[in-house]
């Protein structure tokens, strides 16, 4: 599975922006449109790539996208 970012409309037409797994991009706009979500822009996230050494000091420099990704796929609102 891939990431993708995507910014999509709300109930209230509130923008929701975020970043979640699926195997395709038409796959991502169906999971949105089934979470009650209008999709407006989806897009491949980028991996950022991980410096050598960096070890166990990874968490100062910040949560990658593919992370953020993972987590925001298991929370449910």
């Amino acid at each position: 599975m891939a990431a993708y970012e995507f910014s999509a409309l709300d109930a209230q037409g509130r923008e929701r922006k975020g970043v979640l797994e699926a195997d395709s991009v038409r796959q991502l706009r169906q999971v949105l449109r089934d979470r009650g979500l209008a999709p407006l822009r989806v897009e491949a996230a980028h991996q950022e790539s991980d410096s050598a050494g960096s070890g166990g000091l990874r968490f100062f420099q910040g949560v990658s996208t593919l992370d953020r990704a993972l987590l925001h796929a298991n929370w449910q609102p």
